[in-house]
This record gives structure tokens, sequence and C-alpha cells, in this order.
């Protein structure tokens, strides 16, 4: 059996489809010619006229023009959907966005074949006759990966395409996992993990640069794959994310077994014949030893709207509160809590997070220990962890970045302490004076550089987002004048769509310093979260491999625009907006509410769950750590408390808007 596993990526699918059909079925020499030509025209219309239908939705002042631009597009499709319904009425498509990969159930035939070659310890790198080694229709390269203790013993990959690829990748795998743990590995073949990609159809890209080939590259989707004369090189996307590299790295990782010389990429194009390919795959592995296989969306699972509950936020939260918790430093040290995770590695880097990250962590275990829902239990143990945190914050040692050199650190630990309870908490003794007085060294020293236009100034706007939040919290005529100040000049100096750099500092400083009154902003802040929501990947425009995008937010308006965790940045401010009749009244909450969830779901999907921890070295410590992007594997401390403090702000915000209701 074979699937047929269709891709809207491409503006023009159906003309693109089409005319490289037609070349490559009746006209072979001059195909790949075509193809390019077609492309590039496909790609010019992709980046010129796409983003500006996106940018340009709801602006009645160019509606004139987009209706005929959109004419136009309809009738091109309808023609060109035609065109394509007669040319592959010839014959198969080839180099399309059209390609065959294996089915769910080969892929999982696949599972049990190479299961049980493994239980049996039949794998044996010399031995063919160890059953059946025909390969599943549409199946054009594989690759096995074997892991024991969480660790990667064994990687097998296969693309002769002679119907043993599947074999001999197992093989392969068996013979490294040999390598590297000795002849052991045959009395605990059970407790071996398996991971298998099968890959379909190799499609050809077309460009003339680089970026222009890795741009047509879904990161944790498309494997990569490049042909020399008769050699080839293949990258599959799991053994991508596994190993950390990026769209780039892979590229060079398939091209090195060409043995090409070391020369730019376009040398290798024109002189050495180096074509490119992507494929896709179908991807099962165990999550653990003796684990039932999952199936696997780039190298996880798809968070689907249905899952963003109230209840599903509020496990969501709990787990990231849990993540910010284990980061405490392990020693008696006063360092902390440590860097950013990498599950791959099993390591934290730095070692020691900077002063900002750790004031940040402190701030998002401050919030959700406030938030409706969170038992006692958990919010005393995120309190007791951020105000561990803070108090250690005053005695950076040697090893450590002086606090004392960052502003913004400084600003958001006052935040942090004013949000835990104050330094009052802290009770009598050495450690609460020193608290008490850090804190008024450090207001202090925030109004004296705010009252210093020219070194202020200098600073980046978020840096002054971040002071003026912190001044809003000083109760003294002084501080909550500099920071209506410094907040009021944010907002002239800053175009509504480039607010969300300085988000949640400012929006957060703004909502404290009107307290029960007007906003002053108002206006500003809603015309950013419009410009949010219009930069915001929304279901409909997503297919079946970028519907995990779905909610994150697109600051570029480069040829690749791929949300990460910096979407978290203006969403964890929404999240506040939605429950403040200020600055969204009634009639509009329906709408901003379902754009809030998809951001929410966003942010879940970000989150490390059990079905990735089959890449992971320990799976318990990377758990509810919220990643820099989908195809990057590093638990980021700034990142999950970002996501923690948007789902406890959603939740707050909830229970105010059904508290109005009442």
């Amino acid at each position: 059996m074979m699937r047929l596993r269709l891709s809207v990526r491409a503006t023009n699918a159906p003309a693109l489809a089409a005319m490289t059909c037609a070349m490559r079925c009746l006209f072979p020499v001059l195909g790949v010619v075509w193809r390019e030509t077609v492309q590039s025209v496909c790609r010019m219309c992709q980046e010129g006229l796409r983003p500006r239908l996106r940018r340009g939705r709801g602006d009645s002042a160019i509606g004139a023009v987009l209706r005929r631009v959109n004419v136009l597009t309809a009738c091109n499709i309808m023609v060109t959907t035609v065109v394509a319904a007669v040319v592959c009425s010839l014959g198969p498509i080839s180099g399309a966005r059209a390609e065959t990969v294996p089915t769910p159930s080969d892929a999982m035939e696949a599972y049990r074949t190479v299961r049980a070659w493994v239980d049996a310890g039949g794998i044996d790198g010399m031995v063919d006759d160890v059953g059946p080694v025909s390969d599943t229709e549409g199946l054009r390269a594989a690759c096995v990966t074997m892991r024991l203790d969480g660790r990667v013993i064994g990687r097998g990959l296969s693309w002769a395409g002679d119907g043993r690829d599947l074999l001999v990748s197992a093989q392969r795998a068996w013979q490294r996992g040999v390598e590297s743990v000795g002849a052991v590995i045959g009395e605990r073949a059970a407790a071996i993990a398996l991971d298998i990609e099968l890959g379909g159809e190799f499609v050809p890209l077309v460009g003339e640069t680089e970026l222009d080939f890795l741009s047509q590259i879904n990161p944790g989707i498309d494997g990569i794959a490049v042909r020399a004369g008769e050699r080839i090189g293949v990258t599959f996307p799991g053994q991508m994310l596994a190993s950390g590299w990026s769209a780039q790295q892979a590229l060079m990782h398939a091209i090195a077994p060409l043995e090409l010389p070391q020369v730019d990429f376009g040398t290798l194009r024109n002189r050495y014949g180096l074509v490119v390919y992507r494929f896709e795959t179908e991807h099962l592995a165990q999550p653990e030893s003796g684990a039932e296989p999952v199936f696997l969306h780039r190298c996880g699972r798809r968070v689907s709207m249905g899952e963003v509950s109230g209840a599903r936020i509020l496990g969501a939260a709990g787990e990231a509160a849990l993540f910010l918790e284990r980061l405490a430093w392990p020693g008696p040290e006063p360092h902390g809590i440590r860097g950013d995770y990498d599950p791959i590695a099993d390591s934290y880097a730095p070692a020691i997070a900077p002063p900002a990250s750790q004031a940040i962590a402190a701030w998002a275990l401050s919030v959700y220990a406030q938030t409706p829902g969170v038992d006692a239990a958990g919010s005393a143990r995120a309190l007791r962890s951020a105000r561990e945190t803070l108090s250690e914050f005053t005695l950076a040692t040697e090893f450590e970045d002086d606090p004392g050199l960052d502003p913004g650190a400084l600003a958001l630990w006052l935040v942090a302490m004013e949000e835990s309870g104050g330094a009052g908490v802290y009770g009598e003794g050495e450690a609460a004076e020193r608290i008490e007085k850090f804190a008024e060294d450090a207001r202090a020293g925030l109004l004296g550089l705010a009252d210093d236009a020219e070194r202020f100034d200098a600073q980046p706007g978020v840096i002054r987002a971040m002071v003026a939040l912190s001044l809003s919290y000083g109760g003294d005529e002084d501080s909550v004048g500099k920071a209506k100040e410094i907040a009021r000049w944010l907002y002239v100096e800053t175009a509504p769509g480039d607010l969300v750099a300085l988000m949640p500092w400012l929006g957060l400083a703004s909502k404290r310093l009107a307290a029960e009154g007007k906003i002053g902003a108002e206006g500003a802040l809603r015309e950013m979260r419009s410009v949010i929501e219009r930069f915001t990947i929304h279901g409909e425009e997503a297919d079946a491999g970028t519907d995990d995008l779905v909610g994150g937010v697109v600051f570029t308006r480069g040829r690749t625009p791929l949300p990460s965790w910096q979407s978290l940045r203006p969403v964890s401010f929404l999240a506040a907006m939605i429950g403040d009749d200020r600055l969204t009244g009634a009639h509009e909450r329906g709408a901003s509410w379902l754009s809030l969830v998809e951001s929410l779901r966003f942010a879940m999907q970000l989150q490390v769950d059990e079905t990735a921890g089959h890449m992971f070295v320990r799976p318990e410590a990377a758990r509810g750590g919220v990643r820099l992007a989908l195809w990057d594997q590093r638990c980021s401390v700034n990142a999950t408390a970002l996501a923690l403090v948007s789902w406890c702000e959603a939740l707050q915000s909830a229970e105010r808007v059904a508290k109005a209701a009442e």
C-alpha cells in the first residue's frame, strides 16, 4: 500500500505539479529547466503576494487592490487546477509537492518486524536471511535508531531503494550497538527502545543559493537528500532534531559522505552537479524501553485545539512550575538556579543561569502561586522556590555575573520580590537585612539611572520597559512619576507594531500605573494586539505539515516564517489584556479568546511531554520545560517562565471575566 501526501506549501502548487509532470513525463530533457523557471515564479509570488495578503487583511485602504488580486489568483488557480488534472491523467507526478509516504499501518508493521529481530537477537550485519526483507511500497529510505538507558547506541540508515532498506538500516544500527556496548547487547536486547523513520519519495528542489534550498525545508518534518553523480547522502528529520542540527547543518551532514571538495555551495552545484531533495517520513518510536510505540510529528505529538481547556492549561502550568523548581542549584553554593537545559546532551548552559533569567523564573513562580486553581501545596512550593532564588540572587559569587551591572535583571528582581510577598516575608535576621538593603539599593540605583537621560536613553527599549515596571511598584511619588514618564516616552517613540518587543513589561507597567483608572495607552495596546493577531498563524492557514505551528506569532517577513518561543513575549500580555474591560470590551472578547487560545495551544506544543522523551537521556529532567522552538530541543528558562505566565494570566483573566458576569 502507499499513501499520497499532499502539501500546499507552494503558492501555486497545482501549476507547479502540472507543469513539472508534463515536462518530466513528455519532455525529460527540458523538465528540470522548466521546473526551475516555474518554481522561481511561484516563489516570487509566495514571497511577494502572500505576505501582502496576510498583512493587508482587514485593511480597507487596499481592499480594492486585494479584491482584484484575489480574482486574478482564483482564476489562475482554477485554470492551473484543470491543467493539473489533465496532465496528471497521463501518469504519476514526479518532483511535485505530492509525494508517496509509507502508511501508518506499514510503519507499524515495520516496527513489529524490527522489534522481533531485536528481541530474538537475530540481526547480524553479515547475515541476510533473518526474516522478510521486502520493503513496503513507497519506502525510499529508512532510519533505525536504537537507544539503551536513554542514550543512542546505534543508528543505521539505508536508501538503496532495492527493497532491503529496512533490513540494512536495522543491521547497521545493531552493528553500531555492538561496537558501543559490546556483546552484552544481546542480553539487554529487550531493553532497547526503537525509533524508526520511513522516508518517502525524494522531491528535487530548485534554487540558486544555499538559502533558496534551506528555505524550502520544514525543520523536523522534511529530511534532506543530496546526489552528486551516483553518490547519495541523506539526513532524516528525526536525526536532525535528535542531534540538535539546523537545516544547514543537516545539509552539510548529508553532503559529507559524497566526498566532494571543500568548496562553497554554488561551486558544488555548478561544477559537481549537486542536486538537493526533500522528503517526508512516517515516524514512530518507543517513548521508553518496553513501551508501545507512538506515532510522532516533529519528534513529538500534535496538541489539538480541543485540548486547550482550563484543566489542561492548569496542568501545563503545573508542569512548567515543576521544571523551574527542578533547576535549583544542586549543591550548597548560593547559585540560585541552573541555565537552559539541553535534554539531548543532558547538560545545562550556562551552568548557572544569568541574573535576568534567575529573576524572571522567580517572577513566574510567584505569579503561578497566586493563580486560581493551584492547590495549596503547589502554591507553597512555588513561593518557596521563588524566594530562595531571590535570596541567593543577592549573594552573587565570583563564578556568576554581577547582577549590579544588569539594570534589567535588577528591575525584574524587584518585580519578582514584590510579587512573592516583598522583603518582609524573610522575617528578621541577617538574611532579611541583606535582602532589604539590596532592594533599597537596587531601587535607588534604577531611579538614578532613569534620572540620567544620557545613560538611560542609551539602554535598549526593553530594559527601559523593565525599569518602568519595577518603579511602578515603588509606592513613592518619585518612583511612580518616573515610571509614568518612561512609559509615556516609550509609547511615543515606538510604533504599535514594534511594541511587541517591549512586552510584557511595558504593558504590565501601563496596567499598574493606571490602577483602576483609564489606561492612557489603550489605543496603542489595542492596535498592537491587532498587529499580533494578523501575524499569528491561524488554523485555516496551516496544512497537515504545519498545523503544529498554529498559534505561533511570526515576527519576520523573511521567506521562512517559523514561530519560536519569542511568540510568548506578547502572548503573556495578551492573556492579561483579555481580562481587563478597559482593553477588551465584552463585544470583542469572543474573537480575542479564539486567537489567544491558539497561542496558548502553541505554548503547550513547545512544552516537553512524555512523547518527546524517546530522544532524551533523562526525560524526567526535561518534562514541563518549554523549548526554544519545535526543532530546537533546548528547554529555556526564559521561555518556560513566559509560557507559565501566559497560562496563569489566561486563567486569572477567565476568573475575572466569570466573576464579572455573575
